[in-house]
């Protein structure tokens, strides 16, 4: 530069930002001096000034305001414990694939930022791995565990297309760290699972256990049961199953949760679930409608399940009662029998609290059928569904009348998504006299809707508008100009 008029150089504001050390007062006044005068030359030498200055000198003066604007930037005076918790967050940080990625990113801003990570041990505690890992693998494995100090592991075991020689290393580590495991991922066949029998009775923290497709090259009639490593896990409460059959693993079922079963028969998925008295949650997801799904096998009672998630096929309702039952969800449902599901909710004598239809393809007479049998439904959500899911007549058994018996009296939350077939004026209608004290019935408090391939008249806006007043009312529509408009 032709003349500096600042007190830093570019060397020394690189070293301060390395090092993360945060000014001192006065030198944070002297740094914003120095800032005010680089910016005052470049405005003297700029177009119109009296001054003639390379392109060079002018880059060099807008790189030392970068620079020197980054030394007060407010991240820089965080507490080391702020900046762990950012550090985690999922925006800025996934478990790495060992041996396939390098360490966190995060270590390599600055001296300080990575003195802050490695005394992060929840940092260096999630990964995958794969058991026919290099030696690099295996010594970034023993990099993690040993960073990772005491806390709980989450670890997933990665598959590979063509199975090779297993590293000893990684496979003795991974047993020797097994009371920290909390979260494990595994490939769902023998080969796999037989190497580690031996954590059997070491699992103490083990909380969620997830299995998915068998390895390649592996035998599908092998038989599991001589694989025990996940029999004695006290503290097992969630099991999800992905693509595979009805050869399983002795697992602690009776003290199971949570379970999610993906692409199973569902023999297999009623013959685990009969098995587990104390499941509080259930989710299936199925592709689709599975022909041959229907079991002949007699309704089970299942007096803890309060949840159920089923996305494809429906069809296990027909052999259960679910007495406590508070949440239904159906998803990615080509068919949808309104008989069926409420045969099912009347056979369970549960008292519904939330329903949701997620890109639900039936008929109305269908949803109506379903919405008398669950009377007690305080939330209702339908997003995305086939038009002719909610209809006019759907939406006018909604409405609330003076002395009336009104469709779901303790309903307070409804979200529509999707266009579908019924008039503005009768959903106006429908959410006026939910939104007033016509009836003893529980007022409507939140409406949340997005509504495609309407158009609205001025007056029905306003009618909107109107009933921000006594609702928590969110409508989200396309207008004339294909502009999508939020009221």
């Amino acid at each position: 530069m032709a003349k500096q008029i600042w007190d830093f150089s570019t060397q020394s504001i690189l070293l301060a930002l390395r090092s993360n050390l945060v000014p001192e007062p006065a030198d944070c006044l002297a740094i914003q001096t120095s800032i005010a005068e680089a910016e005052e030359w470049l405005l003297s030498n700029g177009k119109g000034g009296s001054l003639s200055s390379s392109d060079a000198e002018f880059d060099e003066i807008r790189n030392f305001i970068s620079l020197s604007s980054s030394r007060l930037a407010p991240i820089r005076r965080l507490l080391p414990e702020i900046l762990s918790i950012i550090f985690l967050h999922p925006s800025i940080y996934s478990p790495p694939a060992l041996g396939l990625e390098h360490t966190s990113p995060v270590t390599a801003v600055s001296s300080h930022w990575r003195a802050v990570a490695l005394t992060t041990p929840a940092l260096w505690s999630r990964f995958s791995i794969s058991l026919h890992g290099s030696e690099g693998a295996f010594q970034m494995l023993r990099l993690y565990l040993q960073r990772s100090k005491a806390s709980s592991l989450t670890i997933e075991i990665r598959q590979k297309a063509h199975r090779g020689s297993i590293h000893p290393g990684i496979v003795d580590h991974l047993i020797q760290s097994s009371d920290r495991w909390m979260r494990v991922t595994f490939p769902l066949d023998h080969y796999t699972l037989s190497l580690f029998n031996a954590v059997r009775g070491r699992l103490s923290s083990l909380e969620v256990a997830s299995f998915s497709d068998r390895s390649v090259g592996s035998d599908p009639e092998v038989s599991l049961q001589d694989i025990i490593a996940f029999e004695d896990a006290p503290k097992l409460h969630s099991l999800s199953l992905r693509n595979v059959g009805q050869n399983l693993p002795r697992f602690p079922l009776e003290q199971l949760e949570r379970a999610l079963f993906t692409n199973m028969a569902g023999s297999t998925v009623f013959a685990t679930i009969s098995r587990s008295p104390n499941l509080r949650s259930l989710t299936c997801h199925w592709p689709a409608i599975l022909p041959g799904m229907l079991l002949e096998v007699p309704t089970v009672l299942f007096s803890s399940l309060t949840t159920i998630t089923l996305k494809g096929d429906f069809i296990l309702l027909r052999n259960l009662a679910v007495p406590n039952l508070t949440s239904l969800a159906f998803t990615d449902m080509q068919r949808l029998p309104g008989p069926v599901i409420a045969s099912f909710i009347e056979q369970s004598q549960c008292r519904l609290h939330t329903l949701v239809f997620d890109k639900v393809w039936t008929h109305g007479s269908s949803l109506l059928q379903i919405l008398r049998a669950a009377a007690t439904l305080h939330t209702l959500t339908i997003t995305w569904g086939k038009p002719n899911l909610v209809t006019e007549t759907a939406m006018e058994a909604l409405i609330v009348a003076p002395g009336g018996e009104p469709l779901l009296p303790a309903l307070r939350e409804f979200t529509l998504y999707g266009a579908y077939l019924f008039h503005t004026s009768t959903l106006l209608d429908m959410l006026e006299s939910r939104s007033q004290s016509v009836t003893d019935a529980p007022r409507l408090h939140i409406a949340d809707m997005q509504l495609d391939h309407r158009l609205f008249s001025d007056e029905q806006l306003e009618r909107f508008r109107r009933l921000k007043g006594s609702l928590d009312l969110t409508l989200q529509y396309t207008n004339a100009q294909k502009v999508s408009v939020q009221i």
